[in-house]
Parts: structure tokens; sequence; C-alpha cells
């Protein structure tokens, strides 16, 4: 990551695509310490899923959930205007709980405009016929 600068291309990226306004809310799926949500918007406004025991977050988010994504019962009344996850579904491992997590998330997107930002490795063979 630190040789392609990955998470700097992929917040140029969001920023170039993605309209986020103070107080839109963040999720970020499998965000580790929270630097790519934390680039684009306030801390209070992003909400951080990572079951990595050891994950200690550059801020302190709105909430952080230290958990799989499969086992957060988020709340249905709340929504996002961006959701990203990175390198979460290929970790997921069954097809099925592939599909649904991608689900769960699109459910959680701001009606008016929510954006899920996907990104994976493209050696997972199964990646592309899910987002088909």
């Amino acid at each position: 990551k630190l040789k392609t600068q990955e998470n700097k291309k992929l917040v140029e990226s969001i920023k170039k695509h993605v309209s986020i306004k103070h107080g839109d809310l963040v999720l970020d799926v499998g965000g580790r310490d929270g630097n790519v949500a934390f680039e684009l918007q306030d801390a209070k406004w992003v909400h951080i899923v990572d079951p990595d025991p050891r994950v200690k977050t550059l801020k302190e988010p709105g909430k952080f959930w230290n958990k799989k994504v499969q086992d957060v019962e988020f709340d249905p009344k709340v929504k996002y205007k961006l959701i990203i996850c990175g390198h979460v579904l290929g970790y997921l491992g069954l097809q099925e709980t592939q599909k649904e997590v991608v689900g769960q998330l699109v459910k959680l997107l701001d009606e008016d405009g929510g954006t899920l930002v996907l990104f994976y490795n493209t050696n997972n063979g199964y990646m592309g016929e899910l987002l088909n």
C-alpha cells in the first residue's frame, strides 16, 4: 500500500466523484485506523467496522464496531452518504455471505444519492460475478 499509494489514490478518486458535506455520515467497512474516512469527513460523522482487535483508530470516530461486518446490527434508520468497503468481501469466504453483506450495505445507503465504493483485489474471481 505504501508503494502504490492506494489509500491516497482512493481518497482522491472519492473526492472527485462523491460530494460529502459536513454532517453526512460515512461508513468505512474494514476501515482499520480510519485513514481513508478521516480524509473525507470529520471524525464524529465517521463510523468504522473492523474485526481486528489490534486496530487503533487515528481519531475518535462517531461509532466503532470491533466486529465482522456481518455481525454488526446496524440501525436501519441510520443512512450513509458514503460507504467504503475495501478489501473486505474477499475475506468473507462464502459467496452467499458476500451477497448478504453487499445487500445489507446497499440498504444502509442514503436514498438521496448515497454511494457505495467497493475495491478489491482483481485476483478474486467471484467479485466480478457478485458486482454484476
